[in-house]
């Protein structure tokens, strides 16, 4: 019995290029509204943060001043940057990031049904600047962060989405 092959009409072919851009355009608009959100919402720059820790283990991300902690977020790794290399390894794969949390990053392949793009199906993968930008836009807006986060380590930057403010 020889199996019959779906084709693709030009019309789904523009129907799903509508959707994508659609989703695409709403997860940019997200993504501009809470760019500033660290500063403009909870006031970072006048809080006089002196430094910073984060525990990936746990998701959380801390601003500090004189050694104490101003201010709190449940933070959520989504991918790190290595750009020298055009390269990204989500945080689902990397194990900078704690097995409960690392586990719940797999939630960010849901992102295939509504983009059709084979980048959040795999580990890792080469990107370009312009890319990276639109990924985290795309993954902000699926978790509803409150705000994002480039946290620089060795060899790039971990992207982080602030999710909940816990102090």
């Amino acid at each position: 019995m020889a199996e019959e092959q779906k084709t693709i009409t030009e019309e789904q072919k523009q129907q799903s290029l509508a959707k994508f851009e659609e989703y695409i355009g709403r997860a940019a608009s997200y993504y501009n509204q809470r760019a500033a959100a660290l500063f403009e919402e909870y006031h970072l720059k006048e809080l006089g943060v002196q430094s910073i820790g984060c525990d990936l283990s746990k998701g959380v991300l801390t601003f500090k001043k004189d050694g104490q902690a101003v201010l709190s977020f449940s933070a959520q790794p989504l991918f790190f940057w290595n750009e020298a290399e055009g390269s990204i390894l989500w945080s689902w794969a990397d194990g900078r990031v704690g097995g409960a949390l690392s586990e719940e990053m797999l939630r960010l392949k849901e992102l295939y049904a509504y983009t059709d793009w084979d980048i959040f199906l795999s580990d890792t993968a080469e990107t370009s600047a312009e890319t990276v930008m639109g990924l985290i836009a795309l993954c902000m807006y699926h978790l509803g962060a409150l705000a994002m986060f480039p946290l620089e380590l060795d060899g790039g930057t971990m992207f982080l989405a602030l999710t909940k403010k816990l102090s």
